[in-house]
């Protein structure tokens, strides 16, 4: 059973990292288009 805590915690933690990820990753890329307008 703690077994599967711990895999479940950490499928969980991967999963917040990669959804931080691609959510950081937009925000830049929507900034740097932001910016490409503007100049």
């Amino acid at each position: 059973m703690l077994y599967n805590t711990a895999v479940l915690k950490s499928l969980m933690l991967q999963g917040l990292i990669a959804y931080v990820s691609v959510i950081f990753w937009l925000l830049v890329n929507l900034d740097l288009k932001q910016k490409c307008i503007v100049d």
